[in-house]
């Protein structure tokens, strides 16, 4: 959660894996240009207050994603296929995942946003198999595809 404030914004974030505290801090930080605090951007022009954060959030995700990822090393480390891969191993990504110390789950949002994974294998396949980790996991830190 990202508090904006003058002059410094306040950070706070979680336990969580190394690789998703880095996101976290990155994403968190993405609400200091944008101006907006991570637990309310006020209403969006057309008063829907919850598609104004879904956007100010998503937003922050992309930001976040850059850093570690950037567009020019990815494309060095895969090849971008044609069209976007509509299904694959997960596993496979262990590799990617270690080069760049992010989490599966960040690479493969990554990979989408790129064009490079057809959005509904992510939103259709991987989220809900992500959902459902989340709902049995019991611990600090974070389901397993927040960890490289």
């Amino acid at each position: 959660m990202c508090l904006n404030a003058e002059p410094l914004p306040v950070l706070v974030y979680g336990r969580e894996a190394p690789t998703g505290q880095a996101f976290a801090r990155l994403h968190e930080f993405g609400h200091v240009p944008l101006g907006l605090s991570g637990i309310g951007g006020g209403p969006s022009p057309g008063g829907d207050k919850g598609a104004c954060n879904k956007e100010v959030e998503g937003w922050c995700n992309r930001f976040a994603g850059r850093f570690p990822m950037p567009d020019r090393a990815i494309a060095r480390a895969v090849r971008k296929p044609a069209p976007p891969q509509a299904d694959f191993d997960l596993h496979m990504l262990s590799d990617l995942t270690r080069r760049f110390a992010v989490s599966r789950h960040a690479l493969l949002v990554r990979r989408v946003t790129l064009d490079c994974v057809a959005s509904d294998f992510y939103w259709q396949t991987v989220r809900p198999a992500f959902q459902k980790e989340e709902e049995v996991f019991s611990s600090f830190g974070g389901p397993g595809y927040y960890s490289a």
